[in-house]
């Protein structure tokens, strides 16, 4: 498997920018370190099944750099519950759930010029203060129905805009789960 994420980042198209192919030679060492300690752990017997909470959240998680992620380690337990009921639920859509949160932070819209990594990160950390965990579902929904206007006028895939749906009703979803708590 590491041999063929390793081809596809090595074929990658010569307009993709070094940002994109940085993450995924980020992407691939990570891959490869969690395939050799994972098997060589199995093999001793020691695979940890510890759910992660708090500071120790190893899934559903943004990671944006230099320690900031989304959900924050300090988010209300409340919240990061019916994060995880949610994107536990969605199997491999949960992955694109997680850009359109990503993305709704750093941009305010699905769509945005590229930042620096610390204009990024300041954007990001000023959004979450100021959105709250509510807000920030509420402007990912937003930012997942404008994706989805612009692909349908755009003529996309009928599967790629039911996975946007998805994605929407998993917004949906999220904020009954908060409303409720």
């Amino acid at each position: 498997m590491i041999e063929k994420v390793n081809d596809i980042i090595t074929t990658l198209p010569n307009n993709m920018t070094q940002r994109t192919v940085a993450n995924s030679r980020i992407f691939l060492t990570a891959l490869e370190n969690t395939v050799q300690n994972g098997t060589s752990e199995a093999v001793d017997g020691h695979v940890s099944s510890v759910e992660p909470s708090g500071a120790d959240r190893s899934r559903n998680t943004c990671y944006y750099g230099n320690g900031l992620t989304f959900p924050p380690v300090d988010a209300p337990q409340d919240f990061l519950k019916a994060w995880d009921e949610t994107l536990d639920s969605m199997g491999w859509e949960g992955g694109l759930f997680i850009h359109d949160v990503m993305m709704a932070l750093q941009h305010r819209d699905y769509y945005g010029p590229p930042m620096s990594d610390i204009d990024m990160q300041q954007t990001v950390q000023k959004n979450i203060r100021s959105l709250g965990y509510k807000g920030i579902i509420r402007l990912t929904k937003q930012c997942q129905q404008h994706l989805l206007r612009d692909n349908i006028i755009g003529g996309n895939e009928p599967l790629y805009i039911d996975g946007i749906r998805n994605r929407i009703r998993a917004s949906d979803e999220l904020l009954d789960k908060l409303i409720k708590r």
